[in-house]
């Protein structure tokens, strides 16, 4: 018998994928693509092309998204995990009221990391850089 907390979380991942798909996305099981519409400095609107993949730590964590085409020719420098995901927020967010959750909000801040990525990110003052550095795994004193 499925839990009532288990059929919460399965309804929240479909009704994302929905709200997603709606919008444009597709793909099969967890992995979606689609566009994200967003503007260039010089005003102009740009359609990238994003990976959104809910993972099992979702909602507690934000869905990993992966910049498949910019829609203009865009270097994608900061901001990044090491494997290439976009880092939306900060690792400290919490999870109650979590931004993520919903899917206006979740495509409105990519658009915003792809706008702040053009312009070369002025006046960042995100500090948790600990997340892009390789972990040791050993005893540190």
């Amino acid at each position: 018998m499925t839990k009532p907390w288990e059929r919460e979380l399965t309804t929240e991942r479909e009704d994302f994928r929905r709200i997603l798909t709606v919008a444009g996305f597709s793909g099969e099981g967890d992995t979606l693509r689609g566009p994200v519409r967003w503007c260039s400095s010089n005003e102009k609107a740009v359609t990238a092309t994003v990976e959104v993949i809910l993972t099992s730590a979702y909602p507690f964590a934000p869905p990993r998204v992966r910049v498949i085409e910019a829609g203009i020719p865009l270097k994608l420098t900061f901001h990044r995990e090491r494997d290439g995901g976009l880092c939306l927020w900060p690792s400290d967010t919490p999870v109650e009221g979590a931004p993520w959750r919903d899917p206006a909000q979740f495509l409105c801040r990519v658009a915003a990391w792809l706008q702040q990525t053009e312009v070369g990110w002025p006046g960042d003052s995100a500090c948790d850089l600990e997340r892009y550095l390789p972990t040791a795994g050993g005893l540190v004193l």
